[in-house]
C-alpha cells in the first residue's frame, strides 16, 4: 500500500508551528530561574531562586532591644498567593537578663514585596510576626516574648532585596520596562513590565 504524500500547506503549516513553539519555550522561564516572559509581558522570579536569597540571609542576630538578642536560622519559605504575601518560619534562640534561661522554638513571619527603583530590587515590606512557639517558658516570659515577636520579624526581614533586576532584564526588542504590579503566585514572584 502506496503512503499518500503530504500536500506543501501541510508541511508549511507544520514548519510554523514547530516555529511557534520553539520561540515560546525559549521565552518561557527556565525551571529555578528569573525570567521574562513575552506573552505575558511579566518578570518571574520562581521558588528556588527565593529560597536561595533567603538561606544567604541567614543565620542572622537581631537586637530589637538593649535587652533582647535574637538569633534565627534555619529559614523556611512559603508562597501565599491567595493573600499577595510569603511567609518565612526560622529556628529561634532568644537571650535577654529578664529570662532566666536562653528561649528555644520556631519563629514564624508573612511579609509583603515592593519594588525600590533606585536600586532595581524587590524587597520585602513591612514583615509581621504569624506565630512565635518557644520552649517551657514562665508564662509571663513567654507572654512578654510574644509581644516582641512583631519588632523581631520587623529586624530580620524588612527591606531586605529577595531579587535584583539587571538593566538587561528591563530592556526587550529595543524598549525599556519598568516594573509594576508584584503578585505572589503557587511558582514564585511575578512581576508586572510596562513600558518606560
Amino acid at each position: 500500500m502506496k503512503t499518500p504524500a503530504i500536500p506543501p500547506d501541510a508541511w508549511r503549516r507544520r514548519a510554523w508551528l514547530l516555529r511557534l513553539a520553539a520561540a515560546a519555550t525559549a521565552a518561557a522561564p527556565a525551571p529555578g530561574r528569573a525570567g521574562y516572559n513575552i506573552w505575558t509581558q511579566t518578570y518571574t522570579v520562581e521558588m528556588p531562586e527565593i529560597a536561595a536569597r533567603l538561606a544567604r540571609h541567614f543565620p542572622l542576630t537581631v537586637r530589637p532591644s538593649p535587652l533582647l538578642a535574637a538569633e534565627l536560622s534555619e529559614p523556611a519559605v512559603a508562597l501565599h498567593p491567595e493573600t499577595n504575601r510569603l511567609s518565612v518560619a526560622t529556628r529561634v534562640r532568644i537571650a535577654s537578663p529578664l529570662l532566666a534561661r536562653v528561649a528555644q522554638g520556631a519563629l514564624a513571619m508573612q511579609t509583603g514585596l515592593r519594588f525600590q527603583a533606585d536600586d532595581r530590587t524587590v524587597r520585602l515590606y513591612q514583615p509581621d510576626a504569624e506565630r512565635l512557639e518557644l520552649d517551657a517558658l514562665s508564662r509571663r516570659d513567654n507572654q512578654n516574648l510574644q509581644l516582641a515577636a512583631s519588632a523581631l520579624a520587623r529586624e530580620a526581614l524588612d527591606g531586605y532585596p529577595l531579587h535584583r533586576f539587571a538593566p538587561e532584564d528591563l530592556r526587550y526588542g529595543g524598549r525599556s520596562f519598568e516594573p509594576g504590579e508584584i503578585r505572589v503566585t503557587a511558582q514564585g514572584i511575578e512581576v508586572q513590565l510596562r513600558p518606560a
